[in-house]
């Protein structure tokens, strides 16, 4: 009787166990990927983003993840950024990383939140550091102004801008987590801007009509994309979700 007993036991303590091995796989290939080893790039950004870009393989660092990991796809860097396991680094004009992208499978125009990691070595002239384009007249992008330190981020649909603007700055020799969100059918955006040892969001949102997009996003770029550089950045931990002000999956 007693052999029976601790079977059984055994048997409903098996799915708990296994639970507990997964989860402590995950935590290693987390901390291996912050570390900056050849861990799984898509590991640690949970199962519902769009596109996911670490610099974490090892052997191809412009590669990034697209539709929750199921696909990846190679950038194609542009003039001398350096793409490293830890950071792209650029102090040039159009220095940058791009990826192809089409049939929403990267970002949606519609609705969508955008995260990544950014650091200024020094202080630095208007950089737009993120940019999804369809054609002239619809596009998103994100710039941080070397003027007021604050960072601006646009939505234009069939030609219509609509911006907002943070009033959180940034300063040289630190990390920020920067974040923008749109809406179109609610017609709302919002940015913000943390320090990476802030937890939570700093959301300001600006209520506006925003457009659809008349051509479908075809390109997603990373670093120097409108040829203003004038200072050395860092940026990393690039990803997009596909809702409004969606939770990062690494704050």
């Amino acid at each position: 009787m007693k052999k029976i007993i601790t079977i059984i036991i055994i048997i409903l303590l098996l799915p708990a166990l296994c639970f507990a091995g997964a989860l402590q796989e995950k935590q290693k290939s987390c901390i291996a990927k912050k570390n900056g080893s050849a861990a799984d790039p898509c590991s640690c950004q949970g199962t519902t983003y769009m596109f996911c870009y670490t610099g974490d393989f090892s052997a191809d660092t412009d590669k990034a993840c697209f539709t929750n990991g199921t696909a990846s796809k190679d950038g194609t860097p542009n003039s001398a950024i350096s793409v490293s396991a830890n950071y792209l680094e650029w102090a040039s004009t159009y220095d940058r990383l791009t990826w192809a992208i089409s049939s929403d499978d990267g970002v949606s125009d519609s609705l969508g939140t955008v995260y990544f990691d950014y650091y200024a070595v020094s202080a630095v002239g208007d950089q737009e550091v993120f940019r999804v384009v369809g054609d002239a007249t619809n596009d998103i992008y994100i710039r941080v102004s070397g003027t007021s330190d604050t960072v601006k981020c646009s939505h234009t649909g069939n030609g219509t801008a609509q911006t907002v603007n943070s009033t959180a700055t940034v300063v040289a020799d630190a990390w920020y987590r920067i974040g923008y969100s749109w809406d179109t059918a609610n017609n709302k955006h919002s940015v913000s801007v943390v320090t990476k040892t802030t937890s939570a969001k700093g959301w300001e949102e600006d209520s506006e009509a925003l457009e659809d997009w008349t051509t479908q996003p075809s390109a997603l770029s990373a670093g120097d994309v409108v040829g203003a550089a004038t200072g050395t950045v860092r940026m990393r931990d690039v990803i997009v979700l596909s809702t409004y002000q969606a939770t990062d999956p690494n704050p």
